[in-house]
């Protein structure tokens, strides 16, 4: 029988947390139904909720490679504002990074201007599931 060294033990990151959460894919407007497994609050699996009305069990590539999205590196973190209104190819949006406190304001602002134009100019629709 093989006993495990000290530094065997150590080396082996220890499992503190270990959950399966029911909760939605967010990758195109039919948000199907998935459950994440979190470890160490770091997600290590994905897989569709049979118990859930859309998907019912199924999940697609793009919803499989959600988890690559979120610990992606180089992924947007913070709200970013265009300050070029020239757009097109080769054109550079000259984005700036403003406050999130900025987004709302600009966003309230947004619409209580379509709000007093015409109310039903303002049609959010999320998904059609």
């Amino acid at each position: 029988m093989a006993v495990a060294s000290k530094t065997d033990v150590e080396s082996k990151p220890q499992v503190k947390e270990d959950i399966w959460i029911p909760t939605s894919c967010g990758q195109c407007y039919c948000m199907c139904g998935v459950k994440v497994r979190r470890q160490n609050g770091v997600i290590t699996e994905l897989a569709g909720n049979p118990d859930a009305p859309t998907g019912r069990g199924h999940i697609c590539a793009k919803g499989l490679a959600s988890p690559q999205l979120l610990y992606d590196p180089y992924r947007v973190n913070y709200p970013l504002k265009r300050t070029n209104p020239e757009k097109g190819l080769h054109v550079d949006p000259k984005f700036v990074r403003i406050s999130w406190e900025e987004v709302l304001d600009t966003i309230c602002k947004k619409l209580k201007e379509c709000q007093e134009r015409d109310p039903r100019g303002a049609f959010f629709k999320a998904t059609t599931t």
